[in-house]
C-alpha cells in the first residue's frame, strides 16, 4: 500500500463511523478522539493492529481502505483505553483487540451481506465490547476518565441541558460524551453532507424523546440518543436515498432504538456487560432487511451511488424520477411505424374499462380525421389495414394465434374478441399482447426470441374489432383477455393540431393524440455518438481554450471531462435520445453552460420540441441551492422547465432552449442557450441569462481552422444507435 493509500485508509477509519464517504473528514474527527489523548493513543494502535491484520491477510483491498475494517478497531480500541491509565500492557491488549476486530468484520461482513444483504456495521465492535467487558468502559462511566481541556471547555455552562445532552450524544460515538466533542462531529458531518448532519440530530432527538416516553431514567437518555442519532443516519440517509419515507423510517427506528436502549441496559447492566450499539444494530439491521425484502417500487429506495453523499443519491433519485420517470411502470416503443392516431387510449370509452383500461388503440387517420377511404366498405379502404407491427422490445414470443378470417367493416367476433394475436414475454411476470392482426400475417413462432423492432405481423381486423386497428396492452400473465397494468410509451413524437411536432421521451399517450415514430436524425447521432477518447477543443469568449475528452467507464458509465478544469459531465446514451445527467462542474464553468443550455437532445429528424426538467441545484445560486436540498426532502417548492427547439440550419442542426426555476410562480433563474451541432459534432453552445441584454455565462466555438493530422482533434464518426431501451 502506497504512503497516499495508507494515509486515506487512516482516515477513513474515523470517518466511516459516520458513514461519511470522504477521507477529510476523518482528519477532521481525529483531534475528537484525542481530546482524552491516551484513549485516543490506544484507538490509534487499535487501528493500526487491525489495519495491519486485513494486510497481512489480503483481505479485500477497496473494503480495508473504504474503513470497513478500521472503523470497528477505532472503536474497540477508544473503549479499551478509556478503561485504565495507559501502559505497555494496554497497548498491547488495544493491538490485539485492533486484530480481533479485522478477523470479526471479515467473517460477519460475509455473513450478513451472503444471507441477509445487510451490512456488519459496527457489529464487530459491539460483539468485542462484551469480551472485553473487564477492560471496557459504558459510555456514560466515560465521563469521569480525565480529559485534555477543562471541564468549563468541554461542557459549557452557559449551553441550554437539551442542547448539551443532543451534542453529549454526538460525541459519545467516539466515546467522547462532551458538548464540544458533538460539535465538533456535528460540523464535520454538517461539511460533508448537510442530510447526514440532521439525520443524527433528528435521530439524537428521537432517541431521547422515546426514551423519556417510556420513562427511562435520566442515565439512559445518553446511550438512547447515541444509539438513535445512528440509526436514523444510517436508515435515512445513508443507506437509502433521502426523501419522506426514508426519514419517516430514520426517525421510527430511532426511536425503537432509544426505547431498546432503556429496556435492554439494565439487562446488560444484571451481566457487566456494555450495552455499547447493541440498539442501533438490532433496530437498523431488522429494518434494512425489511425494506430489502419490501416491492421494488416502493421507497424508500437503497442508495445506488456507493462512496457519495446522500445530497448525491438524493439528486441522481430526482434525476430518474423526474427526467427518466424511473422507477415507474415499464416503457416499451411503439408498435407501429409513421404516423397513427390513438382512436381509443387509457380509460377509453368503448371496450378500455375496468382490468383492461391501460390499453391503446392505432389506427392511420387522413387530415380530415377518418380511418377510411371511400365509403370504408372494404378493408382495403382502410390504410391501418396491413400495416406493419413491429416488437415494442425485446423479449421472447410466449403465444401466437393465428388463423381467424378478418372481419368486413362494421362487423366483430365476439366469441374470439382478441382475434389473431402476438404474445411476447420481456421479463418475470411482463408480457405484451398484439391483438386483432391480420390473417396469415404473424410471422413468428412460439420461443422465438425478438430484438425491439423486429417484424411481427400486421394490422389486421380479426376478433372484435368493427375496422382495422392494433389493440396494445402489457399484462402479467401470458393468458390473452389477461387484466393490462400500466405501461408507457417511450421515444415519440407528438403531432399537434398546429405547430411543430414535440418529442416525447417516455409518456401516456391520450385518446385522439396523433403520434409519429422517429426519424433518423445522422447529425444527431453523430453528437451522440461521443466516440469514448475522442477530444473537442473550443474556443471561449475572452481568448481561453476548452478542451474536452470522451470517457467511458468499466462499468460503461459515460461522461465528458474538462481536460484544464477536472469537471466532469456525465451523460447516457439511449435509442432515441442523448441526456446530460448529472454536473460535476461548479456554476458558471463551461460544463455547466452546455448542461443548463442542452440537458438532452431527442436523435430525430428535425424540426421539432421537447421539454425536460433539469436539477433546480444547477439552476439556482449556491445558498439557495443549499437550503433546496434540505427542504425538498419533505416537498419540492421549486419548479424547473426546460423548453428546447431544434431547426435545420446551414446543413446542422440549432437547438434554442430557455431553462428557467421559479417558487411559486416567481421566477429564480432563467437562462436561454443556443447550440450548432453539424456532421463533426458539436460546433459551438452560448448560454446568456434570459431578458433583453442577458449577460453571456459563457460561449464556445470550435475553430475554424482545419484540424491538424496529427493534433487530438478527431473526426467524430456516428456509431450504430441502441435498438433497445431499459425498461
Amino acid at each position: 500500500m502506497t504512503p497516499r493509500a495508507l494515509a486515506r485508509t487512516l482516515a477513513n477509519s474515523w470517518s466511516a463511523i459516520l458513514f461519511l464517504p470522504r477521507p477529510w473528514a476523518g482528519v477532521a474527527l481525529l483531534p475528537v478522539t484525542f481530546l482524552r489523548p491516551w484513549a485516543g493513543l490506544a484507538g490509534l494502535l487499535a487501528v493500526a493492529g487491525g489495519l495491519g491484520t486485513a494486510a497481512a491477510l489480503g483481505y479485500r483491498r477497496d473494503a480495508v481502505e473504504d474503513g470497513l475494517y478500521g472503523c470497528n478497531a477505532l472503536l474497540i480500541g477508544l473503549a479499551i483505553g478509556m478503561s485504565q491509565p495507559f501502559t505497555a500492557v494496554l497497548a498491547v491488549q488495544a493491538v490485539v483487540a485492533g486484530a480481533a476486530a479485522a478477523c470479526l468484520t471479515a467473517v460477519l461482513s460475509d455473513a450478513l451481506w451472503r444471507g441477509l444483504g445487510v451490512p456488519a456495521f459496527v457489529m464487530p465492535f459491539a460483539l468485542l465490547a462484551a469480551a472485553f467487558a473487564p477492560l471496557s468502559t459504558s459510555l456514560a462511566a466515560a465521563r469521569i476518565d480525565p480529559a485534555v481541556l477543562p471541564p468549563e471547555i468541554l461542557s459549557p455552562e452557559w449551553l441550554p441541558s437539551p442542547a448539551s445532552g443532543l451534542l453529549s450524544a454526538l460525541g459519545a460515538i467516539f466515546y467522547q460524551p462532551f458538548p464540544l466533542a458533538g460539535a465538533l462531529v456535528l460540523a464535520t458531518a454538517a461539511a460533508v453532507s448537510r442530510i447526514g448532519a440532521a439525520a443524527l440530530l433528528a435521530g439524537a432527538l428521537a432517541g431521547g424523546l422515546a426514551a423519556t416516553a417510556v420513562g427511562g431514567p435520566s442515565e439512559a437518555l445518553l446511550v438512547s440518543r447515541y444509539n438513535g442519532a445512528l440509526t436514523a443516519a444510517a436508515l435515512a440517509a445513508f443507506l437509502h436515498v433521502p426523501g419522506r419515507m426514508a426519514l419517516l423510517a430514520g426517525l421510527l427506528a430511532a426511536g425503537t432504538a432509544g426505547w431498546l436502549s432503556t429496556t435492554l441496559q439494565p439487562l446488560f447492566e444484571q451481566v457487566h456487560l456494555p450495552i455499547t450499539a447493541w440498539p442501533f444494530l438490532l433496530t437498523t439491521l431488522t429494518a434494512a432487511r425489511a425494506l430489502r425484502l419490501r416491492a421494488p417500487d416502493r421507497p424508500p429506495f437503497p442508495t445506488v451511488l456507493a462512496g457519495q453523499t446522500p445530497e448525491a443519491n438524493f439528486e441522481y433519485a430526482c434525476t430518474l424520477a423526474r427526467r427518466f420517470q424511473t422507477p415507474g411502470p415499464p416503457a416499451f416503443f411503439l408498435p407501429v411505424r409513421g404516423d397513427w392516431a390513438v382512436t381509443q387510449g387509457v380509460d377509453g370509452e368503448h371496450t378500455h374499462r375496468g382490468a383492461w383500461a391501460h390499453a391503446w388503440d392505432f389506427e392511420i387517420l387522413d387530415p380530415k380525421g377518418f380511418p377510411f377511404r371511400g365509403d370504408g366498405a372494404r378493408l382495403a379502404d382502410y390504410p391501418a389495414f396491413g400495416g406493419a407491427v413491429h416488437a415494442p422490445g425485446a423479449g421472447v414470443v410466449e403465444a401466437v394465434q393465428d388463423g381467424m378470417n378478418d372481419g368486413d367493416p362494421g362487423t366483430l367476433d365476439s366469441a374470439r374478441g382478441w382475434g389473431n394475436h402476438v404474445v411476447l414475454r420481456h421479463g418475470p411476470e411482463l408480457f405484451t399482447i398484439l391483438a386483432h392482426l391480420r390473417r396469415g400475417s404473424v410471422c413468428v413462432r412460439p420461443g422465438q426470441s425478438v430484438a425491439a423492432g423486429d417484424l411481427l405481423a400486421q394490422v389486421g381486423s380479426s376478433g372484435r374489432a368493427p375496422r382495422p386497428h392494433l389493440h396494445f396492452q402489457a399484462q402479467r400473465t401470458a393468458q390473452a383477455g389477461s387484466a393490462a397494468i400500466p405501461c408507457r410509451i417511450a421515444h415519440y413524437l407528438e403531432i399537434p393540431d398546429s405547430g411543430i411536432p414535440r418529442y416525447v421521451f417516455s409518456g401516456v399517450p391520450a385518446e385522439g393524440a396523433r403520434l409519429r415514430t422517429l426519424s433518423p436524425a445522422p447529425i444527431a447521432a453523430a453528437f451522440a455518438a461521443l466516440t469514448p477518447g475522442i477530444e473537442l477543443e473550443f474556443d471561449l469568449e475572452g481568448g481561453a481554450r476548452l478542451r474536452l475528452r470522451s470517457e467511458i467507464t468499466f462499468s460503461g458509465e459515460r461522461s465528458l471531462v474538462d481536460l484544464d478544469r477536472a469537471h466532469r459531465l456525465w451523460f447516457s446514451l439511449a435509442w432515441g435520445d442523448v441526456a446530460f445527467t448529472t454536473c460535476a462542474a461548479p456554476r458558471g464553468s463551461p460544463l455547466w453552460a452546455l448542461f443548463v443550455a442542452l440537458p438532452r437532445l431527442p436523435i430525430a429528424a428535425p424540426p421539432h420540441t421537447f421539454r425536460d426538467q433539469p436539477p433546480a441545484g444547477a439552476l439556482l445560486p449556491a445558498p439557495l441551492a443549499r437550503l433546496h436540498d434540505l427542504v425538498r426532502l419533505i416537498a419540492d417548492p421549486v419548479r424547473t422547465v426546460m423548453e428546447g427547439t431544434v431547426r435545420e440550419e446551414d446543413g446542422g442542426l440549432v437547438v434554442e432552449s430557455r431553462t428557467a426555476a421559479s417558487l411559486a410562480g416567481r421566477p429564480l433563474a432563467s437562462f436561454h442557450g443556443r447550440v450548432e451541432i453539424d456532421a463533426d459534432g458539436l460546433r459551438s453552445f452560448e448560454l446568456r441569462d434570459a431578458g433583453p441584454g442577458g449577460r453571456v455565462r459563457c460561449a464556445a466555438r470550435r475553430p475554424d481552422r482545419a484540424p491538424d493530422p496529427d493534433s487530438s482533434l478527431r473526426k467524430q464518426n456516428p456509431v450504430p444507435i441502441p435498438r433497445e431501451i431499459a425498461s
